[in-house]
């Protein structure tokens, strides 16, 4: 399993919206998810919420290649976040 660890601002604390979630995506793992094999996204502790807007652009292209099962069945995520895997799939919905 491979690892992507996502960087952001040290003062954000939130991660809301579907241009930066996509922003995000074009920017750190376009081209670094190998959506053959499994990939664990880690988000930094200090990020306490995610919108589902900023999940849907995040993973738009990802969905668009091997759908919201695939995502559930190839990402694993580590989050101060609880229950955060459960959150992307309802919000990839």
């Amino acid at each position: 399993m491979s690892r992507l660890e996502l960087k952001f601002k040290s003062d954000l604390c939130k991660l809301i919206g579907n241009p930066f979630g996509r922003q995000t995506y074009d920017e750190q793992a376009k081209g670094k998810i190998d959506l053959s094999n499994s990939t664990c996204i880690v988000l930094p502790d200090r990020i306490k919420r995610v919108g589902s807007s900023f999940i849907q652009g995040f993973f738009h292209d990802i969905v668009k290649q091997i759908g919201i099962s695939g995502v559930e069945e190839k990402f694993e995520f580590e989050s101060s976040i609880s229950d955060f895997k459960q959150f992307v799939i309802k919000s990839l919905q």
